[in-house]
C-alpha cells in the first residue's frame, strides 16, 4: 500500500483497495488446509504416525493447489461482475482489473503457500516457518518500487510483487 500511494494516484491505491477482499479470500482458502492439516499433523506426530503425516501433508497441498485453481478460474470468469459487486467504477475498474488478473491467475500458488508455513510449524519448525514468510514478504517489499513506478505497471506491478512474494 505504501508504494501504491507513493505514486499519488488515488485511482490507483482504490483498484487496488477495491481487491483486498479478494485477496482476503485466497488467504481463508489456504488457510483451511494449512491451519486443519496442522491441527491433524500435529496429533498424527504425537502418535508417531509419519505415513498419515506425509498423506494428509500431501492432500493438504494438492488440494490447496486445486481448491485455488478452481478459485482463479471462477474469478476468471466472473471478472467484470465481482469487481463491480466490489465497488469499482469508470475510474477504478482498470486499476482493480489489472491488480485482480495477476491475483486470478496466482491463486493457486497463493493459496497453496499457506501450506508449508503452517505444516512446518506443525512439526516444530516454526523458524524454517519464519524465514519463508519473512523471504516472501523482503521480496514483496523489493519488488513493489521497481514494477510499481521503475517499470511503470502500476496496480498490475504491485500485484505481481505480491503473487511472487507468496511463491
Amino acid at each position: 500500500t505504501y508504494f501504491i500511494a507513493a505514486t499519488g494516484d488515488t485511482n490507483l491505491v482504490a483498484g487496488v483497495s477495491h481487491c483486498a477482499p479478494i485477496f482476503t479470500m485466497l488467504m481463508a482458502f489456504g488457510n483451511i488446509f494449512g491451519q486443519g492439516g496442522t491441527s491433524l499433523i500435529s496429533r498424527m506426530l504425537g502418535q508417531k504416525d509419519h505415513a498419515g503425516v506425509r498423506h494428509v501433508s500431501a492432500f493438504c497441498f494438492y488440494a490447496a493447489i486445486i481448491c485455488g485453481a478452481l478459485v482463479g478460474v471462477i474469478m476468471l470468469v466472473f471478472s467484470g461482475p465481482l469487481l463491480n459487486i466490489l465497488g469499482a467504477n469508470s475510474d477504478t475498474f482498470q486499476h482493480a482489473f489489472n491488480y485482480y488478473i495477476v491475483l486470478a491467475i496466482g491463486a493457486p500458488f497463493t493459496v497453496a503457500s499457506f501450506i508449508p508455513s503452517n505444516l512446518l510449524r506443525a512439526e516444530g519448525l516454526s523458524k524454517e516457518s519464519m524465514i519463508g514468510s519473512i523471504s516472501g514478504a523482503v521480496l514483496n517489499i523489493i519488488l513493489d518500487p521497481i514494477l510499481i513506478s521503475v517499470c511503470g505497471m502500476g496496480s498490475m506491478g504491485a500485484a505481481v510483487a505480491t503473487v511472487a512474494g507468496y511463491i
